[in-house]
């Protein structure tokens, strides 16, 4: 790995994947695209497959730059005026709105369109050096070992909704399955150095290597997932 190269991301265990796949011959496209996959492992609330973003590449050889802009359009039963009349307020933070019964920020038509592992496979497809399959295994080796909660992950799970957006202890159990996976038996969030597996995140990610991001785009899970949403809309 050159001395010169760094890793920077919220959560030690994604810096680490960053610094394995450099060191496995890696170059700063795969180090990237590794470091985030385990990042949703780590930091869930903040990021997913399931989410968006963005990414810029710089081209040393050619001093130029490129941006991948994968920031996530709205679903096509969208309509403009499907929330009028529930405005309530601004965020105190100038960061979204509060609508009536929450129905932007907290269920099912909160949900946009997934773009970021469309857009890690094109990065990857372009830029990458290693296989695929060395670029997500980092990723599901912390979903199925598991990991700590750290205190920046915990001081943001405990947020209160002072913002005036729900808040994250909502979030987390909203459903069955984040109650089970990120909270104690009495439903609080789990604690800082309390141990944390995600046994059904793994396969998810095996699934990308065996099928591709273009086979997990349209399988059997995304059919499931949609016929999931539609019937709680």
């Amino acid at each position: 790995m050159p001395k010169e190269a760094m890793v920077v991301c919220p959560q030690p265990e994604a810096a680490e994947t960053g610094i394995e796949i450099l060191r496995a011959g890696g170059n700063a496209v795969d180090a990237a695209i590794a470091c985030a996959l385990a990042q949703t492992v780590v930091d869930p609330l903040m990021c997913g497959i399931a989410g968006f973003g963005s990414m810029g590449i710089y081209l040393p050889g050619s001093g130029t730059h490129e941006y991948l802009d994968f920031h996530a359009p709205a679903p096509r039963a969208a309509r403009p005026d499907m929330w009028d009349g529930l405005l309530e307020e601004e965020a105190r933070d100038g960061f979204g709105f509060r609508i009536k019964g929450r129905l932007n920020d907290l269920g099912y038509q909160s949900i946009a369109i997934p773009t970021a592992l469309r857009a890690f496979e094109q990065a990857h497809r372009t830029h990458g050096r290693l296989p695929w399959a060395d670029i997500v295994a980092p990723a599901i080796r912390w979903a199925r070992d598991g990991f700590f909660v750290r205190p920046a992950m915990h001081a943001f799970w405990s947020d209160d909704g002072a913002m005036g957006r729900t808040s994250n202890q909502e979030r987390l159990r909203f459903s069955e399955s984040g109650r089970r996976l990120y909270c104690r038996p009495d439903g609080s969030p789990k604690r800082i150095g309390d141990a944390l597996n995600n046994d059904d995140y793994a396969p998810t990610l095996q699934a990308l290597v065996h099928v591709g991001v273009d086979g997990s785009h349209r399988g059997v899970s995304v059919t499931t997932i949609c016929a999931y949403v539609a019937a709680h809309l």
